[in-house]
């Protein structure tokens, strides 16, 4: 894990690309403009109104993806706790045998160059992946040009040949690689799930905490961000107040639908980017920004189990560590799920998994292992790629190589996405309707390039969470700790 200041900048090389794509939007304004004064100047009216049109569909389908990184570079990557083997490949170089992996191993990643097609600038590249019964699509980013990892973990054990198959890409099988991954199951564990806002445990971990024995703790209330309210409120901070109890309510009530026990889902009630203020100060008392208030309490009403916090609500980082080290000695967890400090860089996540480290430091119970997913990239706001019910596999990273640890990939069945897509939709945060011009961009992007729309909602986590599998970094909880004491000497 990257010390705190590394963690929220970004490295020369992404600030290179990402000065690219400005300079390049720069270059097609200016040219745009000067086209448009000429036909202006040549009484072209129309025929101006006709190109205003046709440049803004041609920047809506090709120029307006979130991706803030080359596509061409590779991903960056160690696997030191991978048992690494070179595949099989048959003489048409488009399927492998994967006898070497049957029964030993949970979790397959082939790490493998892909190229995308002439049509892959345009068109969304994908593999289909077939093996015995089972079939998946693995998406790329358009124009995809280096090394990806496509998640064979579903196939390995079929006793099959897996057969790949591309669209708008290809692949080059010389210098392929398999990485084969063996995890201790969860069945008989305790799983705990430090979620920074109400919505972010389910996004990243709803099929791992329904089908094992889970708890759920969020931090914040989620408070901030409450225009949708504000019609109906005298005053911001009235609306604040409200959006925060809602959804307080959807961080106990949503797990408890999903099957969780009452005791086992507390919301500490934190308020929302104020976890940097609380740790740089950790003795101070931090209101919210927008409600107005400076006690915890208020957004832990709906708490099946009280905290000794409770005692005083005091808004501090201080008792967030003790809030945290108490949920820790009495839910006594075997695993921890936290936020992923490099590849998920949101401050509030960042701070709930330091403050995770500062209260396991004190703790006198120690899971066995940290696992570690990522939900707001700062390297895009698009993946995984492709429509619901495809594969996940690793994030976008094309900075500095980030040592993966152990992958852990969970199969979710066709029933366990659906019940994670209702429970995200019953999210109050995920439930705000699309601004017009995104709404008439994934229209677009639907009719004339074929990107399906999620059947189940506006919001964009309605498609880039309701995925084939869940993905996880695994890291012994020893390790995790020594991390924490390479931040604190860096």
């Amino acid at each position: 894990m990257q010390s705190q200041r590394g963690l929220f900048s970004m490295s020369n090389k992404a600030n290179n690309t990402l000065k690219q794509k400005k300079n390049r939007a720069v270059i097609r304004l200016v040219i745009s403009i000067f086209v448009l004064l000429g036909l202006l100047l040549n009484g072209q009216l129309v025929l101006s109104l006709f190109f205003l049109l046709v440049l803004f569909v041609f920047n809506e389908l090709f120029l307006a993806d979130h991706n803030f990184y080359d596509p061409s570079d590779d991903y960056q990557y160690s696997f030191n706790q991978a048992e690494k083997v070179k595949p099989d490949w048959a003489a048409d170089g488009q399927s492998i045998h994967a006898s070497w992996a049957k029964g030993s191993y949970d979790t397959a990643l082939l790490a493998i160059n892909i190229n995308h097609s002439f049509k892959g600038k345009f068109l969304d590249p994908f593999v289909t992946i077939t093996s015995g019964s089972i079939t998946r699509k693995q998406y790329f980013e358009r124009s995809v040009g280096g090394l990806r990892y496509l998640n064979i973990s579903e196939f390995i054990n079929t006793g099959e040949a897996i057969v790949f198959a591309y669209s708008h890409c290809e692949s080059e099988a010389n210098g392929s690689e398999v990485l084969l991954f063996s995890n201790e199951t969860l069945t008989d564990k305790k799983v705990l799930i430090i979620a920074p806002h109400a919505d972010d445990a389910e996004i990243g971990a709803f099929g791992l905490y329904s089908t094992y024995d889970s708890a759920i703790v969020t931090v914040t209330a989620g408070e901030i961000g409450a225009a949708a309210y504000e019609s109906a409120y005298s005053n911001g901070e009235q609306a604040s107040l409200q959006k925060g109890r809602l959804r307080s309510w959807d961080s106990i009530a949503i797990p408890q639908w999903a099957g969780l026990k009452p005791d086992d889902v507390i919301q500490l009630g934190y308020f929302c980017m104020r976890l940097e203020a609380m740790h740089n100060a950790p003795d101070e008392v931090i209101a919210s920004k927008t409600a107005g208030v400076n006690d915890t309490r208020v957004f832990r009403e709906f708490n099946r189990q009280s905290l000794k916090s409770d005692a005083h609500g005091t808004s501090s980082w201080n008792s967030l560590v003790a809030d945290l080290v108490e949920c820790i000695e009495r839910i006594k967890p075997d695993v921890i799920v936290t936020s992923h400090a490099e590849l998920d860089p949101h401050s509030d996540h960042y701070y709930s998994t330091l403050a995770l480290q500062q209260a396991l430091a004190i703790s006198s119970n120690q899971p066995a292992n940290i696992y570690f997913c990522a939900n707001h990239l700062s390297s895009s706001d698009m993946f995984p790629f492709g429509p619901v019910h495809t594969l996940a596999s690793l994030w976008p990273n094309t900075n500095a190589c980030v040592e993966a640890g152990t992958v852990v990939s969970i199969p979710l069945t066709i029933e366990q996405q659906k019940n994670k897509a209702a429970a995200l939709a019953m999210m109050h945060d995920l439930q705000t309707p699309l601004r017009w011009k995104k709404k008439l961009r994934f229209k677009l992007q639907s009719w004339l390039i074929g990107r399906e729309l999620s059947p189940y909602g506006e919001d964009e986590y309605l498609r880039i969470a309701i995925r084939d599998n869940e993905l996880f970094f695994s890291v012994p909880c020893s390790e995790f700790m020594q991390s924490m004491k390479s931040d604190s000497n860096a």
